[in-house]
């Protein structure tokens, strides 16, 4: 959730010039009202909502790129810069992108979010009984595959667009990230429409304020319901103090997730930082559930120590690599002073 607060604000940063962590506040503000006030349903509503605006938004920029450089020139350019290749069956571990590295992070992804992700059961939970959340599953999955295709599209649309100058070493657009390519894409093809680039920068807000409401709200009614009521002093403790728990604990996630933030903005990539963070996390947290599923045994004296040993050795490998980079880049040659 850092990084998805994180990406609005390098967005607002492109576009005003305002500093990226007064942006991280604001977002982080406005979303904390909402979602400690609302509640779920309120979440749920601006998820909509958002949603909305996000797609309008992807398919405006597709649009509008295609009828400056024509349909079939996108496909041309993407094509001539190497940007279609889907199968690569290296067996090289130091690629970054092959198709076997890629088939195993959309199968664990996909299981992790559909089958383990808090938030997601939670909507699951929220509809009512088990064939409603079913057909709101099936309903989604149409959703999800044009949102991959409108972003993978986008993605192909801005390169085409900028292939033959790029931003990030134009000295008079000053990005700071190639994460802000998308807002000023934005900029420079609706700059002269008035409202409308207005319009495509609040999609790109929506994705990422639907995100952290659903999240810390999930976050809020899980620290409740399995850590406070059966642990807590009086059984007896009336609704009223639970949803004031609940709104102070959706506060509290809120500050944690900007402590988050800042961890993510020490990345070199917005989508870097997703795939390590989540890699780190989703995959224990599934074990966990495919472990549930398969077997009876397991209890919490023995996933936990286990769960936890993961998670260890996944951050012990994450911060040995960036601490090798960062030694590697103090002791390059052009550094050393003989």
């Amino acid at each position: 959730m850092g990084v998805v607060l994180y990406t609005p604000a390098l967005t607002l940063n492109a576009l005003t010039g305002l500093s990226t962590w007064a942006s991280i506040l604001s977002l982080a503000a406005i979303c904390m009202i909402y979602s400690s006030q609302g509640g779920l349903k309120a979440v749920m509503w601006t998820v909509v909502f958002q949603s909305t605006l996000m797609y309008l938004t992807m398919v405006a920029v597709i649009v509008k790129i295609s009828l400056m450089l024509g349909f079939t020139e996108v496909f041309d350019i993407a094509n001539k810069g190497g940007r279609f290749i889907f199968f690569e069956f290296s067996g090289d571990l130091t690629e970054r992108y092959t198709f076997w590295n890629s088939l195993a992070n959309g199968i664990t992804f996909w299981s992790f979010l559909y089958g383990a992700n808090q938030s997601q059961i939670q909507r699951f939970l929220s509809v009512g009984n088990l064939k409603k959340a079913q057909q709101s599953l099936i309903v989604s999955f149409p959703l999800v595959v044009f949102f991959i295709v409108f972003t993978l599209w986008d993605g192909i649309a801005l390169y085409a667009l900028f292939h033959d100058c790029d931003p990030m070493k134009d000295e008079n657009v000053k990005l700071k990230s190639a994460d802000q390519l998308m807002p000023y894409g934005i900029l420079y093809i609706f700059g002269n429409i008035p409202g409308l680039t207005g319009l495509c920068i609040a999609g790109v807000f929506s994705a990422s304020l639907g995100s952290i409401s659903s999240a810390v709200n999930a976050l809020a009614n899980i620290t409740i319901e399995d850590f406070i009521k059966p642990f807590f002093i009086s059984k007896n403790i009336s609704d009223t103090w639970m949803t004031f728990i609940a709104k102070l604990l959706a506060t509290g996630y809120i500050c944690i997730i900007l402590l988050m933030a800042f961890v993510a903005s020490k990345f070199r990539g917005v989508l870097e930082a997703t795939n390590i963070i989540l890699g780190m996390v989703s995959v224990p947290i599934l074990g966990i559930y495919l472990l549930g599923m398969f077997t009876t045994t397991a209890n919490e004296l023995r996933y936990l120590p286990c769960l936890q040993m993961v998670l260890h050795v996944a951050s012990s490998l994450f911060c040995s690599r960036d601490f090798y980079s960062w030694i590697s880049s103090q002791l390059s040659f052009k550094n050393l002073h003989l």
